[in-house]
């Protein structure tokens, strides 16, 4: 990402205002000119065909809704360990094959990764509080573990998971 493709407030950058259409590879810079990129805007790399991977660093605290939405060849994402908020269809219909999500994370929002067809893999760090409805819905997900952390949860985050096998609950977890 160039400098041009990000804006800066008083203190933080953040990746939006222009649409990317042909990157295949992209890592976030976790800094321009010394000062930390803090979100991804809405819908920056929606509908990306090109996109199959991205890095996402540490800096970055929310990834807003529609961020990555139907980037058809998304298969790889990391993400960092500073993210506390994924909104709502941030990687709805991309190709995700599996994801783990750091424990940093307070929220996923509906649809996060619904309609991820190929997510099979799902790991969710302990630190998770709200999960939010379909939010892995109509995914390939065929276990998953609910951390302790999590106090929001409903029957339709996993909804018309047809693969899904098994769902665990920490014992702690009401």
């Amino acid at each position: 990402v160039k400098d041009t493709d990000a804006y800066t407030g008083n203190d933080f950058y953040y990746v939006g205002g222009y649409r990317f259409d042909t990157p295949t590879d992209v890592t976030i810079l976790s800094k321009i000119n010394g000062i930390p990129v803090t979100y991804i805007a809405e819908g920056v790399f929606k509908n990306c065909e090109y996109l199959t991977s991205v890095t996402i660093p540490d800096s970055v605290k929310e990834i807003y809704d529609y961020a990555f939405l139907n980037c058809k060849n998304l298969k790889t994402v990391t993400l960092g360990k500073g993210i506390d908020f994924i909104g709502n269809c941030a990687f709805y219909g991309t190709a995700i094959e599996s994801i783990t999500i750091p424990g940093s994370v307070k929220t996923i929002d509906q649809d996060a990764f619904g309609d991820c067809k190929n997510l099979k893999t799902v790991t969710l760090g302990e630190g998770i509080e709200n999960i939010y409805d379909w939010a892995f819905g109509y995914t390939a997900v065929e276990s998953v573990t609910i951390p302790a952390s999590v106090k929001d949860f409903n029957g339709s985050v996993f909804g018309c998971c047809y693969d899904l096998k098994s769902i665990s609950i920490a014992d702690a977890n009401e």
